[in-house]
């Protein structure tokens, strides 16, 4: 099965997954939450291929889990904003980060350990 026949089944696990179901797609998200809203600041974190980065980014964007909108600084730049329904992905990648913490060898903290208002209204 493809990943985007996945949204078409009938499980609210397959819809999920075909939202969310690649790694790359969690690890965006995560700097996301990290407050890296710029295209270049994600690439360069992640160090992922800019064509994958922009073809999830579009996908996040197209599916309302993230927002582009113009930069403060410049309408040529664009951040990446989480929506409502990108905010509540929050505790399944905290609950991802704790299932890993427990799988570790030696005890790491979590990248994201609670999330701070980034002072933006929300919608």
């Amino acid at each position: 099965m493809k990943w985007n026949a996945l949204a078409g089944q009938s499980s609210s696990l397959c819809k999920a997954l075909s939202v969310i179901g690649d790694r790359w797609t969690l690890l965006i998200l995560n700097q996301c939450f990290l407050r890296l809203r710029r295209y270049g600041e994600i690439q360069s974190s992640l160090g992922l291929s800019k064509p994958l980065l922009a073809a999830r980014l579009k996908k996040m964007v197209r599916l309302g889990v993230l927002k582009k909108v113009s930069s403060r600084k410049s309408a040529r730049v664009h951040e990446y904003l989480l929506t409502e329904k990108g905010r509540q992905l929050y505790p399944v990648l905290l609950a991802l980060v704790k299932w890993g913490n427990a799988l570790a060898e030696e005890e790491a903290q979590p990248s994201i350990h609670e999330h701070v208002p980034c002072g933006r209204q929300r919608e």
